[in-house]
């Protein structure tokens, strides 16, 4: 919180600036109790995003003060879910851990906090006075995010954010330790720095496959093409000419490359709502995770850029029939020749390259094997465990808390052992 009121009084580099943390939220109205994942924030949290709310409104001014906190705003899915959406929504109260709190707005749909995909409320964040003191310095428990004033780039908000917390550390040379800093990211790099490495690597081995399937394609091209050395042949002896031969040979392999990226989109867009439904929403933003035009586009430049490339050689290859020796039964073309030893290039090439595929397939497996047999140190079989959060209107002190959950223990350990 100290560094919170510091960034927000003696920087000048954000237009607006919030924080935020999480919020286990229980809500009892409208159906039965229901622990909802929650939010509670600054005043500007809201504007820092520049989202509108879909009803209603967001937080204003001083409503993250004392007194004025018990206001909240819903997320698209818990308003649909557990309100019906209700549009009259706005305005009502509901009893969320005990204490009554006012309806401002709902979010559109899509919007989810950023730091936590499954936050569904928030409510304004109220911090007890004894938290700005600089003995609280380094108890780091909240989300900052802000948007920079136009014109202030990324670097120049690094650079500035950086000597600010260099300066934190001259004037509070007892809170701080020597590597301590506050680091500045974008959003976009915020979001993608636990998977971006992964994905690069995935990126990288569809690559090679990609580069396999050339191949194999331009094998086949390749042989295709000396079974077709006297109908080039022929069409030389007509009159075309070498560019019209390899013109017509790259639009073949064009065609084909083009036909194979249509049946991969379409066993793209199958095998990406099954991934999207494993992926963990904690880490990737899945709603937004789909086939677009961009996708499309790449797509379609590389299709044509292969179709191009690997269609290139045997397209060569085949325009330069000697008319003399092709059009006689059983005559081998230096074009023949050449193509043997391409053909050969490329199969030690995709050998080579699918093994090295392979043993990286190999290390990855074994390493999840080995990381799947890591004892935890204890029997985790017919473990369960779970997470409680107590209201503070109802709990205020700790004997209170302390009682709750022997009598909890109490009751869980009466339980028949097939029920628990």
């Amino acid at each position: 919180m100290p560094s919170y009121h510091d960034i927000r009084e003696r920087t000048h580099l954000f237009q607006s600036f919030a924080v935020m943390t999480g919020w286990n939220a229980n809500l009892t109205e409208g159906g039965d109790p229901e622990k909802v994942i929650g939010a509670v924030a600054t005043a500007e949290f809201f504007k820092v995003f520049g989202v509108a709310p879909l009803l209603g409104r967001t937080f204003v001014e001083d409503e993250d003060t004392d007194g004025r906190q018990h206001v909240v705003v819903l997320g698209y899915g818990l308003w649909q879910r557990r309100f019906g959406a209700d549009p009259k929504i706005v305005g009502r109260k509901i009893v969320i851990g005990a204490e009554p709190f006012d309806v401002i707005g709902v979010m559109p749909p899509g919007f989810d906090g950023f730091f936590n995909r499954r936050t569904e409320l928030w409510a304004p964040a109220v911090f007890k006075p004894f938290l700005y003191d600089d003995n609280h310095r380094t108890n780091e428990f909240l989300s900052a995010v802000g948007r920079l004033k136009p014109g202030i780039s990324l670097e120049q908000a690094r650079r500035d954010v950086t000597a600010f917390a260099d300066g934190l550390k001259r004037d509070h040379p007892a809170a701080y330790d020597n590597v301590w800093t506050i680091r500045t990211r974008s959003l976009d790099e915020y979001a993608t720095a636990k998977v971006r490495p992964t994905l690069l690597v995935l990126l990288a081995a569809v690559g090679c496959v990609l580069l396999i399937a050339c191949a194999n394609i331009a094998n086949l091209l390749l042989a295709r093409s000396a079974a077709r050395t006297r109908e080039m042949a022929v069409r030389s002896a007509v009159g075309a000419t070498r560019r019209a031969l390899i013109r017509q040979l790259l639009t073949e392999s064009v065609l084909l490359s083009l036909a194979g990226a249509a049946v991969g989109l379409l066993i793209a867009y199958g095998a990406l709502r099954a991934l999207v439904a494993m992926a963990p929403m904690e880490q990737l933003r899945t709603d937004v995770i789909h086939i677009d035009g961009a996708v499309l586009l790449y797509t379609l430049g590389i299709a044509l850029a292969t179709g191009l490339l690997f269609g290139f050689a045997p397209a060569l290859t085949a325009s330069r029939a000697d008319l003399q020796h092709a059009l006689k039964d059983g005559a081998r073309t230096a074009g023949e020749r050449e193509g043997r030893w391409i053909r050969r290039t490329l199969v030690v090439g995709e050998m080579a390259v699918a093994l090295t595929l392979l043993v990286a397939a190999g290390l990855l497996l074994k390493s999840f094997a080995r990381l799947q047999g890591v004892s935890p140190g204890f029997d985790p079989s017919h473990l369960a465990t779970m997470t409680v959060s107590l209201p503070d209107a109802k709990y205020k002190d700790k004997p209170a808390r302390i009682a709750f959950f022997q009598a909890a223990q109490h009751r869980i350990a009466a339980l028949p052992v097939s029920s628990r």
